[in-house]
């Protein structure tokens, strides 16, 4: 699942879900919202594509407002799942912006330190 920001942070996100490599063509891709279901005229499904291997690809987007401590899944069922692929994605920080948060406070501790040590 790939968010798309389309500008302020606080405006609309775009959720896309890929989904390929997939035999038979047929497939049913449905966005979750806190775990209910999305109705499809909130999203438009893609038509599987042939990747040229036998196998296939699609996509489903959908356009949401994030709000803290909400969770949107895209669910897909297929004839080769045993049970629907879930993947989840809840507003927050980016992996790199969380990792340069930790880097910044760890120096900082280490500087005051420096400092109260009269380094």
């Amino acid at each position: 699942m790939i968010p798309t920001e389309t500008g302020n942070a606080r405006v609309p996100v775009r959720l896309s879900c890929h989904i390929w490599g997939f035999y038979p063509p047929e497939v049913t891709v449905i966005w979750l919202h806190n775990g209910d279901i999305v109705e499809p005229d909130d999203y438009n499904p893609i038509s599987a594509i042939p990747n040229g291997d036998w196998s296939y690809q699609t996509q489903m987007s959908l356009l949401v407002a994030p709000v803290a401590g909400d969770t949107y899944t895209c669910s897909v069922q297929h004839v080769s799942l045993q049970e629907p692929l879930l993947e989840d994605w809840s507003p927050g920080l980016m992996p790199e912006v969380t990792i340069l948060v930790a880097v910044a406070t760890v120096l900082m501790v280490l500087g005051l330190d420096l400092f109260l040590a009269g380094i």
